[in-house]
């Protein structure tokens, strides 16, 4: 409230319906009847918010649902990745030194078209 605008800021008025103490309102809403008007509009608001959420109905959904999963659970499709990665390595190494006279990074290599 200033001498250009004679009513509360928004921000003032917001407060008050929640509870916040906000200095010197008190005695303007005492004289003005817009702004009280204003704050009982806002506390009306926020009842009807409450009445039509009350916490009762919350709280029991909320535990309804339960604790979330272990991670392992959440996270079970890199296993799908980590499979074709381990398949794929087991493919391309040699079974045996004596099989395959080519080093394991020439093998790669070849298969992704550089030459060594």
């Amino acid at each position: 409230m200033n001498r250009v605008h004679p009513h509360l800021r928004t921000i003032d008025v917001e407060r008050l319906p929640v509870g916040e103490p906000v200095d010197g309102v008190a005695e303007h809403l005492a004289s003005c009847p817009v702004c009280t008007e204003q704050v009982e509009r806002l506390k009306a608001q926020a009842r009807a918010f409450v009445d039509q959420r009350p916490a009762t109905l919350v709280v029991p959904r909320i535990r309804a649902r339960g604790r979330p999963s272990p991670w392992w659970q959440r996270w079970w499709w890199l296993s799908v990745p980590a499979a074709v990665t381990a398949s794929f390595t087991l493919m391309l190494a040699p079974s045996s030194p004596s099989e395959s006279g080519t080093p394991f990074g020439a093998r790669v290599g070849l298969l992704l078209g550089s030459s060594y």
